[in-house]
């Protein structure tokens, strides 16, 4: 995906994703990343769980929770795994 998106900045998140009226019509209307993303899943992206936060990220960064329930899920799982619950 580099350069166009950095390793530092692609996203993985949950299934579940909330957004604007705003970031929607930038989803539907991008043409840089989403092509990317194909490309490099060769057509098999999961969009909701790969493209969708690193989109959101890259595009609003200051809007995102950065934030997901998969990883409050995993935080969790590991606090009670090394007894730090």
């Amino acid at each position: 995906m580099h350069p166009t998106v950095k390793f530092h900045e692609w996203r993985k998140g949950s299934q579940w994703f909330e957004m604007s009226r705003e970031l929607a019509i930038e989803v539907i209307s991008d043409k840089t990343y989403f092509p990317v993303f194909i490309d490099y899943y060769n057509g098999s992206c999961y969009a909701d769980e790969h493209y969708l936060p690193t989109f959101g990220t890259l595009k609003y960064g200051e809007m995102n929770s950065n934030q997901t329930l998969t990883d409050d899920v995993l935080l969790q799982t590991c606090k009670v795994q090394l007894g730090d619950s």
